[in-house]
C-alpha cells in the first residue's frame, strides 16, 4: 500500500496493489497515475528508489473532466476556462483581476517558457510560473 497526500485538495488516501492498476500516464512511460477519492484529481506517480511518490503536475492528458486543475499542467495550444484563482497572496491575486485573468474567462496558452504566455481574449499576458499556478481551469476542446 502506498499513502497519498492529493495535491489539490489536501486529502490523505492508501492505494493498494501495483503501478499498472492505476493505468498509464501521457508525460512518461514509466510511470503510473493515482486518483484522489475526494477530488478526482490525477496525477502521475514516479518510481523512486524507495517506492512512489508524486510527479510534480498533473496528467495534462488525463486532465479533462476531471474538474478544475492548475493552468501550469495545459500544453502549449491548449485551452482552459477559468474557474477559480488562488486567494492565499492578495498581490497576486489583485494582479490577475488587474490582467483580465477572471473566473469564466477562455485561455489559451501560446507559451511556457521562460514564462506562461496566455491569449486572454485579444489580449496576450504574461504570467510567472508560480502566478500561473494559482489559476484553476477546466480544459476545454479546440476550436
Amino acid at each position: 500500500m502506498v499513502r497519498i497526500k492529493c495535491s489539490l485538495c489536501g486529502y490523505v488516501f492508501e492505494t493498494a496493489g501495483a503501478a499498472p492498476a492505476f493505468g498509464g500516464c501521457p508525460l512518461s512511460k514509466k510511470c503510473a497515475r493515482a486518483r484522489c477519492p475526494n477530488c478526482g484529481y490525477a496525477a502521475a506517480l514516479l518510481r523512486r528508489r524507495r517506492g512512489w511518490g508524486w510527479h510534480r503536475r498533473p496528467c495534462a492528458g488525463d486532465a479533462a473532466g476531471l474538474g478544475p486543475f492548475p493552468l501550469t499542467a495545459l500544453p502549449k495550444g491548449g485551452r482552459g476556462r477559468v474557474v477559480r484563482l488562488d486567494t492565499s497572496d492578495r498581490l497576486r491575486l489583485q494582479k490577475l483581476l488587474s490582467l483580465g485573468v477572471l473566473p469564466g474567462v477562455q485561455v489559451e496558452v501560446a507559451q511556457r517558457f521562460p514564462c506562461f504566455v496566455l491569449n486572454v481574449g485579444l489580449a496576450q499576458v504574461a504570467l510567472d510560473a508560480t502566478t500561473a499556478a494559482a489559476v484553476y481551469v477546466t480544459a476545454e476542446d479546440a476550436d
